[in-house]
């Protein structure tokens, strides 16, 4: 302990030199300390961006390398014909034909069926191979789950190699969209390709990059002894957990082995793997102890300066008082020290104090008024407000502070909290918690800024953002604490409210466009970057239909919709829109107004669905409702359909149409002799003449077997019969050549005219069959009219 005598004993001078002296070595220590520990730290954080942006760059690399490896065996999948996968021989020669192919792709191509058997490879490793069952192995479960091009989990080849490989593999699809097979190109994890490059390259003189996957497996390493190992234990490496669970970034750890290492991580974007960056922790802080110890000593030679000159000018400047001391007591008892008339100096600080002395009744008055006015502003306030001493005694507080914990009518001045909380029951446990909340704040040593829920009898829970700001005498003790609570329970179930729609706006599965009265989007979802490829910055400032390129879409119903919004209603509708990547898709809109609390409308919001798929499923079905399946004609439900329309034209226009039976003579030798295959060649054959024959505005339709049925509108009824007859009697006529067979037929055409011969379908159906039967019975390869009936 300090001896109070030889403290005494110490000249002023002396006292505020060695302050000053210890002040200055320990702010040098402190600087020295804390410079130390910031720019380390400083050091680590600035070596860790740039460690993390080469890792962002070697990321981005091996995305677009695997996204473009993956985009080629996709392209290379969709135009192998669908007839190739049922002849391994075919399959062999077109793979053989992209031997190019085997530069991207080290591990070579195959083609696998979908029972998993291999048709075809490059390069041929051997004969025994062939047909060699896939069926079991992961990458094929994986892509037959996926039914979309994927990336492999790494596995050992089960080539003679065993190299550690990946496979991409897209699905080959037959003409109805089928899945018929996969093709497959393998990338070796070592080899001198993207991901090996990985493996070689080195950060500094000893640091690594490698990349592992979600299963903790090591895929890329250096070491390859470590390739396709889960060595890396759970807790083990504490970057290396958080990367798992989507950490994306840089920063000190210890590794499985026990070394400290500044490492960064970056989840790849074309495959659920990590690409991390290892670099030994002493190897980045080299560079930052070469400089620490040049810095240490700038530092102590400038605090000594800065002693030396301080107890120079302290000399200088207390010398004066020195001499007023000496002064004072030479005075005496009886003297009036103050009124020394010597220096300037003292004789200001004579004129002062004795001013000090004539103001301070006057000062005490207005400190009562003061107080007062402070009181009054105190209650005025709706927060609550309340003041301790050093030791917990409340020294005021407000009405809302005493209101709050009913305490209006009690003397709390000079009490503890733990002394007044029996005179409030309900409210005994918040007030003993306070000196708890008191008690932090001493310890934080400055204002502390927390949250408190207060239950009320009638009220409910209310929340307040209580502030509490410790003061302390100069020697450190506690000297006063303020308190003030403000109630933010309203705002704390907005701030709930606005996080749940927040929430629901983004997790939602359809696309959300806001945009303000002029059309430009302020806001879009991230289903909505999902959907279209366009990002918010991208969309930020665009119209809808400028981003989505809604050319497409009639541009009557743009006009209806600004109309209706305009007019404060919610309007509902399809649009014809274009993604990012150039594809075409439709989306079902409805979009609403939203009003501020005037009422005004400020933005709309548009309520996005795709319905692309649903639409072409729709045509698919109308499609195949309405037309043969062998030749592409309308069946003949869409033809009855087209006839009744016809009829009714011609009633109200008074015009004609023509309505033709065709049947195909001895067509049922060539079904018989060459087989019904060579036949449904044939039938598409002669439908393609027929239609040859007749104009855009005619119909033509297959009612069944080798039958057909042609309606004729807006034709000269005598000549034009005649002539369109003859057309098709010649054009059916010429052989028929069916792959490497040769086949001739003839027709019989049977007609008649509406409204002449009949003015209903089933009688001119049966006017064209029996003038069809008619010409059969005259030698077939010929054409009769109903009118030619006896």
């Amino acid at each position: 302990m300090t001896n109070p005598k030889f403290w005494n004993n110490w000249t002023i001078a002396t006292r505020i030199g060695a302050v000053i002296s210890v002040g200055v070595v320990t702010s040098v220590a402190i600087i020295i300390i804390g410079a130390a520990t910031y720019l380390k730290k400083d050091h680590i954080a600035t070596f860790g961006r740039q460690q993390f942006t080469s890792l962002q760059a070697f990321a981005m690399y091996l995305d677009a390398d695997l996204t473009s490896k993956l985009k080629v065996i996709k392209n290379v999948a969709d135009i192998i014909p669908p007839q190739v996968l049922l002849d391994p021989s075919s399959a062999q020669q077109f793979l053989t034909n992209r031997t190019g192919l085997s530069t991207l792709f080290d591990d070579g191509l195959m083609i696998v069926s979908t029972q998993g058997r291999l048709l075809a490879e490059i390069p041929v490793i051997s004969s025994e191979r062939k047909d060699i069952d896939y069926s079991a192995a992961p990458f094929f479960q994986q892509a037959k789950a996926a039914a979309r091009p994927v990336i492999s989990e790494p596995f050992y080849s089960v080539k003679p190699d065993h190299k550690p490989i990946v496979e991409m593999i897209a699905p080959i699809q037959d003409t109805q969209g089928n899945v018929a097979g996969y093709l497959c190109g393998g990338i070796t994890l070592n080899g001198d390709n993207a991901l090996g490059n990985i493996a070689r390259r080195q950060m500094g003189d000893k640091g690594y990059f490698y990349v592992f996957s979600q299963d903790r497996t090591i895929l890329i390493h250096h070491d390859a002894s470590r390739m396709l190992q889960k060595d890396v234990p759970i807790g083990s490496n504490r970057l290396f957990d958080l990367a798992l669970q989507g950490f994306n970034g840089s920063g000190e750890t210890i590794n499985s082995k026990g070394q400290a290492l500044l490492a960064s991580f970056q989840h790849l974007q074309a495959a659920p793997w990590i690409l991390a960056g290892n670099l030994p922790k002493q190897e980045v802080l080299t560079p930052f102890y070469e400089n620490q110890r040049l810095v240490i000593l700038t530092i102590i030679i400038c605090g000594a300066a800065v002693i030396l000159f301080s107890w120079i000018s302290l000399l200088r400047f207390l010398a004066p008082i020195e001499r007023f001391i000496t002064h004072m007591k030479e005075c005496g008892d009886n003297a009036s020290p103050f009124q020394h008339t010597g220096g300037p100096e003292l004789t200001l600080l004579a004129t002062i104090f004795n001013q000090m002395l004539d103001k301070m009744n006057d000062t005490q008055a207005e400190l009562a008024a003061n107080e007062e006015l402070q009181r009054t502003l105190l209650n005025a306030s709706p927060d609550i407000i309340s003041f301790k001493d050093g030791e917990g005694r409340w020294l005021l507080a407000n009405k809302a502070d005493l209101a709050l914990f009913h305490l209006e009518d009690v003397d709390y001045k000079g009490k503890k909290s733990s002394e007044l909380a029996g005179y409030s029951p309900f409210y005994q446990d918040t007030i003993m918690a306070r000196e708890i909340s008191d008690e932090q704040a001493w310890n934080h040593g400055s204002m502390l800024t927390t949250e408190e829920i207060i239950h009320t009898p009638d009220q409910g829970d209310k929340v307040l953002e209580v502030i509490t700001a410790p003061l302390f005498h100069p020697d450190g003790r506690r000297k006063a604490l303020v308190i003030i609570g403000r109630d933010i329970t309203a705002r704390k179930n907005n701030e709930d409210k606005l996080h749940k729609l927040s929430m629901a706006v983004e997790q939602s599965p359809v696309t959300i466009v806001i945009f303000d009265t002029r059309g430009n989007i302020e806001f879009v979802n991230p289903e909505f970057t999902y959907q279209t490829g366009y990002t918010l910055d991208e969309a930020m400032g665009h119209t809808p239909q400028s981003l989505l390129k809604t050319e497409e879409t009639p541009p009557g119903i743009i006009t209806e919709l600004w109309q209706a919004i305009g007019a404060g209603k919610i309007w509902e509708g399809d649009f014809y829109n274009t993604k990012k990547n150039g594809e075409k898709f439709i989306e079902h809109v409805i979009i609403s107004p939203i009003r501020n609390d005037r009422g005004k409308i400020t933005q709309y919001m548009s309520i996005n669905e795709d319905i692309t798929a649903r639409k072409q499923s729709d045509e698919i079905i109308w499609r195949q409702a309405n037309f043969d399946h062998l030749t592409n004609l309308p069946n003949r439900r869409l033809f009855l359909y087209r006839l009744q329309k016809s009829i009714l034209y011609t009633s109200r226009e008074g015009s004609s149409l023509v309505l033709m039976f065709l049947d195909l003579d001895r067509f049922k030798e060539v079904n018989d002799t060459l087989g019904h295959d060579y036949g449904d060649i044939l039938l598409i054959e002669a439908a393609r003449r027929i239609v040859e024959c007749v104009r855009d505005t005619d119909t033509v339709s297959r009612f069944g077997g080798d039958e057909f049925v042609l309606m004729l509108t807006r034709i000269n009824v005598n000549a034009g019969i005649e002539k369109i007859s003859k057309k098709i009697l010649t054009a059916l006529s010429k052989p028929f050549y069916l792959e490497n067979e040769t086949a001739s037929v003839t027709a019989s055409i049977g007609s008649t005219i509406c409204p002449q011969d009949g003015t209903d379908i089933s009688t001119l159906l049966k006017n064209a069959d029996r003038a069809m039967y008619l010409a059969k019975g005259s030698g077939r390869n010929c054409w009769r009219s109903f009118t030619d009936l006896p």
